[in-house]
């Protein structure tokens, strides 16, 4: 089978604490077979997994990410940027939490995978999960993040920019998240109200699914860590005037290589 060979610049931080000293680029050499994990959005971009892990004596790690493949330019590099960065912002953050790990024979481990929610020829909209554990600890610790990318414009997405006025959505948003959970059993109130308050830091997990807008709050946000991730779709109907008509996205996706970006 015909196979495809990529390469990825990765800048990682070599030593625990991420100080800036003993920062290197890594060049990896990644292999995948043509048909394995490609999602099509066009003719011309078509989106592939790869892989990255690294161990030492201290600690494990194991790295499932897209790359965006296409000609090369501003489109391919931008998403592909924006996915490093994300990326190694939990990495670097691990490591530097390797810092207060007490010796001990278990290891501390990092493991991130991610998920396709929509994959249209004009956007991309990717949840991340992130499951962390620092050796000697209860228990070990979740996280999530998510990566929204309009293809067209060769852009990153942040809630703000789907949004004509950003304060007014985020508001419908938050309401709607506040009283949702609050109808669940056993959600505390004020971790609730906290968690779900119109701040943009609460909503840095969200998606476009078919039904509206996807939130994910992690664990600790707005409820124990015993009750785990916590999500919340919003109707698109509840908010769709504030939505810029470009972002409208949910619905019958189109057919593929429609309208190539």
């Amino acid at each position: 089978m015909k196979k495809y060979f990529y390469l990825l610049i990765l800048t990682v931080c070599l030593n625990s604490g991420c100080s800036g000293k003993g920062v290197k680029t890594e060049t990896l050499s990644l292999e995948k077979t043509a048909d394995s994990t490609k999602i099509m959005l066009s003719k011309k971009y078509h989106l592939v997994s790869q892989e990255r892990e690294e161990r030492t004596e201290s600690y494990s790690l194991k790295v499932v990410f897209p790359v965006l493949v296409g000609p090369q330019g501003r489109k391919t590099q931008r998403f592909n940027n924006g996915i490093n960065v994300k990326i190694l912002k939990f990495i670097n953050q691990f490591k530097s939490s390797l810092n207060d790990v007490k010796e001990t024979q278990s290891l501390s481990t990092l493991e991130i995978k991610y998920e396709v929610m929509n994959a249209q020829s004009h956007f991309l909209s990717l949840l991340f999960r992130a499951d962390l554990y620092n050796a000697g600890a209860i228990h070990p610790n979740h996280d999530s993040f998510s990566m929204n990318y309009d293809l067209k414009k060769a852009k990153v997405l942040s809630l703000k920019d789907i949004f004509k006025n950003p304060d007014q959505g985020l508001k419908k948003i938050s309401e709607y998240c506040e009283k949702k959970l609050l109808k669940k059993k056993g959600m505390p109130q004020d971790m609730v109200k906290k968690g779900t308050a119109p701040q943009f830091r609460n909503y840095k997990s969200w998606n476009w699914v078919s039904k509206g807008l996807k939130v994910i709050f992690a664990p600790y946000q707005v409820a124990p860590y015993a009750m785990g991730f916590q999500e919340v779709t919003i109707p698109l109907k509840l908010f769709r005037e504030d939505v810029k008509e470009e972002y409208i996205v949910p619905g019958k996706e189109k057919k593929p290589h429609e309208n190539d970006p």
